[in-house]
């Protein structure tokens, strides 16, 4: 059972949580709190323990083992090479408050509600003193959460690779944060940064920003080894195809997803241009040709809004029909990595084998999921 809250000064709690809030006031984080007189009006009583510009290792120094607490913070992450504010809800259960605890949890409810879910936030976490407040597993679940920390694979992942066990995962590359930012900082084929001078809201990637990333060079082919059973074969593209993805790439064109096939049996023959496909037809188009016999490979492009910023997002989608032979399947399987390869960088993929799997709205939601857009601001 939730309990009603009162304050020690309403005004003073409300306006620390809304300095955090907004992006153009330097305190960056407030901390909420209960009396410590020790009578029974201090489990329902909210104060203002205290606020700041020094950030998560401010705030880590007016936590308390002994008290229960209540954290707002702002922090700062990159998404495809803008910066992009988030939010963190901290909840320090102290680990020696004793056997209050049971009275202080009936409150958090009300205190959740009532003051951090109307304010938005991306992450939240439950600690129980200032020693268990990391910063670094903070910002890695903020990057999880904006679908900025492994959603985007590198030119040499193949699906189902097997990693000798001499070699660096990628989960072990990606275990650190500054690592993961160093790579999307550097690699071709991620989102370029806006220009200074140019408009935060306009979509954030173009023809020019990716033209490296469609082509896999020598060294990048030899890097990525794949096991034995997942083995790719090299692949034979038609020009009209690489033009078709080129074009989705520009967020200045008016296409925004193109499909691929082979012009015969895969492999033994070119993978070619399917059909190009706008806003105005949407990915219903593109349904017409997913062939219940055949293999079809697509790319498509979206504008998701993340904190009011429009950010283009990229989808892979790979179909095989229910009806495709099986031996045709086998043949199909084994140039996944070229294709991959081909279609990179994209933030989602999907794999089906129905058309009715794939839509606009399907597709976003994917999208916004992997952002943070969606479902993690709550």
């Amino acid at each position: 059972m939730a309990l009603a809250i009162k304050y020690e000064d309403e005004a003073a709690v409300k306006a620390a949580l809304q300095a955090v809030r907004s992006d153009a006031n330097e305190t960056n984080w407030a901390l909420l709190g209960h009396p410590s007189t020790g009578t029974p009006a201090d489990f329902h009583t909210i104060v203002l323990v205290a606020s700041g510009t020094d950030g998560i290792d401010g705030l880590k120094a007016h936590l308390s083992a002994k008290a229960v607490q209540y954290a707002f913070v702002r922090v700062m992450t990159r998404i495809d090479m803008s910066d992009a504010v988030k939010f963190i809800y901290i909840y320090n259960l102290g680990a020696e408050v004793g056997p209050q605890k049971g009275r202080f949890g009936v409150v958090k409810g009300t205190v959740t509600t009532t003051l951090f879910q109307p304010l938005g936030y991306h992450v939240d976490t439950e600690i129980e003193g200032p020693d268990e407040l990391d910063a670094d597993e903070l910002m890695r679940r903020v990057q999880e959460a904006a679908g900025t920390y492994n959603n985007v694979h590198d030119i040499g992942y193949i699906e189902g690779k097997q990693v000798r066990g001499y070699t660096t995962t990628s989960s072990q590359r990606d275990a650190d944060p500054g690592a993961a930012m160093s790579r999307a900082a550097t690699s071709s084929s991620n989102l370029a940064a806006p220009r200074r001078g140019s408009n935060a809201g306009s979509a954030t990637a173009s023809q020019s920003d990716l033209a490296g990333s469609r082509d896999v060079s020598p060294a990048a082919k030899s890097a990525a080894r794949p096991s034995a059973n997942t083995a790719s074969t090299a692949l034979d593209v038609r020009d009209d195809l690489r033009n078709a993805i080129r074009q989705v790439r520009d967020d200045k064109s008016p296409i925004t997803w193109c499909a691929a096939r082979y012009e015969g049996k895969p492999l033994a023959s070119p993978l070619g241009l399917a059909g190009l496909g706008t806003n105005e037809v949407g990915l219903a188009g593109l349904q017409e040709h997913l062939k219940r016999d055949g293999v079809t490979y697509a790319l498509a492009r979206c504008v998701d809004v993340v904190d009011g910023h429009n950010t283009v997002k990229f989808g892979f989608i790979s179909f095989m029909g229910p009806e495709l032979p099986i031996m045709a399947r086998a043949k199909a399987s084994t140039s996944v990595g070229a294709v991959q390869a081909l279609f990179q960088p994209y933030h989602v993929d999907f794999n089906i084998s129905d058309p009715s799997e794939i839509s606009d709205e399907s597709f976003l939601n994917k999208v916004q999921t992997f952002s943070g857009s969606k479902s993690f601001v709550r």
